[in-house]
């Protein structure tokens, strides 16, 4: 089946809702109040907690930048979300800003032309009222459908209301697109870390605010802190010193019986079932979840060139040496020992000991100590028959 999409029908909604946790960001990384915070997909689509409370509707469009017109639907779907929130008192309308933030751009005759932050209202061809009786006249003319429940949400709306609703609305056309969003994003992060280091900062920040959006969204968290987007960008910035390196793989993966015992062709899982350890335990779990964090960590600070091969090398030839250090006291403990079993228990004892309990404390960067990549590395070595765990691995594997 050809899974090939020919049309905007999916990339649509799906770049727009990344535009409007883009836009989030963008928002809340510009802020100068440290107070300030973001909810998205509460009260609207994204709310500004600043000095005030900022309503914002977003509208991305890629297949084709329409002029938004008197009738907009952009427009007045954002009317009806706004006004439903007026109804249910869940809003002080005289302490927010209702703002439409899309990438169409307003017709020139389009009295919409009043809301733009670019114009000076009291240079505007229209006055206030004269705007109101505009957006009447359209809510009370126009055939259609797509905007009756938005018109008839405002001409319900008492006449204070819709005048204080009016004088609370910007509309910010022709806004940023997706890169454009992205450019400004870095340009804000320009000054933490070097300039080489830039996109590398600009790629985990946003996976950051992504990981806090889903926690958000699930209701983890009640909303996203400048305090807390600010410590995060201080974290990763630090990660990029010169001691230390980026942690991208924080979070244990969860390993099932089933991907466990997919695995049990890997050496470094023979390894682990050569001193009894059942494939599907939770010793060899978390092995697997160390191996594969390390693996992949490794790899990327290859790919982004925070680390060379040399230094890669250095560091697995430490482990090495500290592995030798230890190995040399289990093969001199069981000395003429023949007994399988008591061979076995002695490895188990060697490998819970030094590489489960605790772990040679030998770091790749002197600031970065999580744990996962010591183990996992020594898995890596284990793989390639490097290191191991039995006394007499080289010969039974």
């Amino acid at each position: 089946m050809d899974n090939t999409i020919t049309d905007f029908s999916a990339k649509e909604p799906a770049l727009g809702y990344f535009y409007q946790f883009l836009y989030s960001l963008f928002r809340l990384i510009k802020s100068k109040n440290i107070e300030a915070s973001v909810r998205i997909e509460c009260l609207d689509d994204v709310e500004i907690i600043d000095d005030s409370l900022d309503l914002v509707q977003t509208k991305l469009h890629i297949k084709s930048i329409a002029n938004l017109s008197d009738s907009s639907p952009d427009f007045w779907k954002s009317i009806r979300v706004w006004g439903d929130n007026i109804n249910e008192n869940r809003i002080d309308i005289d302490k927010t800003m209702f703002t439409l933030v899309t990438t169409a751009k307003i017709s020139k005759s389009s009295f919409l032309n009043y809301f733009t932050i670019t114009k000076n209202r009291d240079e505007t061809l229209f006055t206030e009222s004269e705007i109101l009786d505009k957006l009447v006249y359209v809510a009370t003319n126009s055939n259609s459908t797509t905007n009756k429940k938005s018109y008839d949400l405002f001409l319900n709306l008492s006449g204070d209301i819709q005048k204080k609703l009016i004088n609370n609305i910007i509309i910010i056309d022709a806004s940023l697109s997706i890169s454009d969003l992205l450019i400004e994003i870095k340009h804000e992060l320009r000054l933490s870390v070097f300039t080489d280091k830039l996109n590398l900062l600009t790629d985990r920040v946003i996976g950051n605010w992504m990981v806090f959006g889903v926690k958000h969204l699930t209701g983890l968290i009640p909303e996203i802190t400048y305090k807390q987007l600010h410590s995060t960008i201080l974290d990763i910035s630090n990660s990029f010193k010169e001691d230390n390196l980026p942690n991208d793989f924080l979070d244990e993966i969860k390993i099932t019986d089933e991907e466990a015992e997919l695995l049990g062709t890997k050496m470094f899982i023979k390894q682990l079932e050569l001193i009894s350890l059942k494939t599907t335990s939770r010793l060899v779990k978390n092995a697997i979840s160390d191996f594969r964090r390390a693996y992949e960590q490794r790899s990327r600070w290859i790919r982004e060139q925070l680390i060379n091969i040399n230094e890669e090398e250095a560091y697995e030839k430490e482990l090495v040496e500290k592995w030798n250090t230890l190995f040399a006291l289990l093969e001199d403990e069981c000395g003429e020992i023949s007994n399988d079993e008591k061979l076995i228990e002695l490895s188990k004892v060697f490998y819970k000991s030094f590489f489960v309990e605790k772990v040679p404390r030998i770091f790749i960067k002197k600031n970065f100590t999580s744990e996962y990549l010591i183990r996992g590395s020594y898995h890596i070595l284990s793989d390639k028959k490097i290191i191991g765990w039995h006394p007499k691995f080289e010969e039974l594997l």
